[in-house]
């Protein structure tokens, strides 16, 4: 589960870093873009996909609410669902 954590743990600081080069509106004059609006839409897709399978074998391994390590007996799983 730790190899797991530390893949999660890395999605999210690239996906940070992704948030953090893309501007707010794909037309702003005299903007450089570092990446494609179409990759940038590509890679938050990815990311979308990717934390939505986190949750889900999560919830798996540990249950979504019933069982004694619940995925949503967790404070930080209940701010992220």
């Amino acid at each position: 589960m730790k190899l797991f954590d530390s893949a999660v743990i890395l999605a999210i600081i690239c996906s940070c870093l992704l948030l953090t080069i893309t501007p707010k509106h794909d037309d702003i004059p005299g903007w450089e873009h570092v990446m494609s609006p179409a990759a940038i839409r590509s890679c938050s897709l990815g990311f979308t996909l990717l934390f939505t399978l986190e949750f889900v074998v999560r919830v798996m391994h540990q249950g979504l609410l019933l069982t004694p390590r619940a995925y949503l007996k967790n404070g930080w799983n209940q701010v992220c669902a």
